[in-house]
């Protein structure tokens, strides 16, 4: 598996979107969109990973379905959280 310059972008936007996640759950009134955030950042660094869920090796497969997985939980409770603010 090699990693291309596209994905070390991917990851590394997915990185940031963990340390902002991080940084906005610590206040307690936005710890959902906190966490929201921080999955969504853990569903993108899979994703630059996995060269974007198509390098099915057996390693890599376990954080293909991570991803998908941080994906399905953190695009609802980063709506959620969103939708609270206002």
């Amino acid at each position: 598996m090699r990693i291309s310059a596209k994905d070390v972008i991917v990851i590394l936007a997915g990185a940031i979107l963990l340390v902002l996640g991080v940084w906005v759950g610590i206040d307690g009134y936005t710890r959902v969109l906190g966490a929201g955030i921080f999955l969504v950042g853990v569903g993108t660094v899979a994703l630059g990973a996995t060269q974007g869920f198509i390098d099915s090796s057996p390693p890599t497969a376990v954080v293909s379905k991570l991803g998908v997985l941080a994906y399905i939980l953190g695009v609802p409770a980063l709506a959620y959280g969103l939708w609270r603010l206002l």
